[in-house]
């Protein structure tokens, strides 16, 4: 599914079974290395993690929070920018 968030595209891959959801989020952790897009555009970033089929929002510009929805999706990463670089980042099942 694509959506558009804050002027973001942004692709959410199909959910994990319902046996295997917890596995999956460790799948997802244990194989991609999200420190590796600090410093990155935020358009760079995006693109890589669409690529990967991981969903991501930008959910602060410039010390400016963005609007965003209230919905909980646990494997979205919500980025920070600032400067158009990618400075922070959080994973929500990792809250």
């Amino acid at each position: 599914m694509l959506l558009a968030s804050c002027g973001n595209w942004i692709l959410i891959p199909d959910e994990p079974d319902t046996d295997t959801g917890s596995e999956a989020s460790q799948d997802i952790n244990d194989t991609f290395d999200y420190e590796s897009f600090i410093g990155l555009s935020e358009d760079d970033a995006i693109a890589l993690w669409n690529q990967n089929n991981i969903p991501v929002r930008t959910t602060k510009r410039d010390g400016e929070s963005l609007m965003v929805t209230q919905d909980f999706n646990p494997w979205r990463v919500n980025i920070t920018v600032r400067n158009d670089t990618v400075v922070n980042y959080s994973i929500e099942w990792e809250y």
